[in-house]
């Protein structure tokens, strides 16, 4: 090897000939998992405190614990509900949900107005409703690689996660518990069981690509 007219120092033709060279091909395999694992990163795209699917999965799980509600009992009925021990952020949804079911199953909803008119007349029933639990469950499961870090205390760095197959879960539970009291005597109408309501919201995610396959109760398909 010649440079310059004269022959290379032996060390310069040993450090240029041990030097890797790296073919495209090669480059290109070695940065498919960190664009895969990057096209695999999830943002949280609202402009609203919670989005569409969340929205969804709340109002689907209540309507679902509220439609379970039999009002045999009460068909004909004048009846009230009192909110009052319930406590949740999204309580006038399932109060509102609540109050179509009632009507629904054939009684007579009214408002009790002994508070403000002693001389009001009672309502024959009052439905007391308590909050057991209403929110959304965040899960994921994954197959792959996990991050990893190298290097040392000043100089480190961290690769990319790579997943061969990873799933997002959005769960949504509602459960409610309801009992129905006579105002006068304070007496026991009816006794529910936990009214329990669930839907859920899936994504897939192959390769670091996606997502697809949606696996969800919460959306009208086609069909509908």
């Amino acid at each position: 090897l010649w440079l310059n007219g004269r022959p290379a120092a032996p060390e310069r033709r040993l450090r240029e000939s041990s030097m890797p060279r790296i073919k495209p091909l090669a480059l290109a395999l070695l940065l498919l998992p960190c664009a895969a694992a990057l096209s695999g990163c999830t943002v949280r795209e609202t402009t609203t405190p919670r989005s569409a699917t969340e929205v969804l999965l709340l109002s689907t799980a209540a309507e679902r614990a509220v439609a379970r509600y039999d009002l045999t009992p009460l068909a004909g009925l004048r009846v009230a509900i009192d909110a009052a021990r319930y406590e949740g952020v999204d309580k006038s949804f399932v109060v509102s949900a609540l109050r179509s079911q009632v009507v629904r199953g054939g009684a007579r909803l009214v408002k009790d107005l002994r508070l403000t008119k002693p001389k009001a007349p009672a309502p024959e029933a009052i439905i007391e409703l308590r909050n057991g639990t209403f929110g959304i469950w965040d899960g994921a499961f994954t197959l792959g690689v996990p991050p990893l870090t190298w290097g040392t205390v000043g100089d480190s760095g961290t690769f990319p996660p790579f997943f061969l197959l990873s799933r997002g879960s959005q769960q949504a539970y509602c459960k409610l518990q309801l009992t129905a009291y006579d105002p006068l005597t304070q007496a026991p109408i009816q006794r529910v069981h936990d009214l329990w309501g669930h839907a859920y919201y899936n994504t897939w995610w192959v390769l670091g690509f996606g997502p697809f396959l949606r696996d969800q109760d919460i959306y009208p398909t086609e069909a509908e």
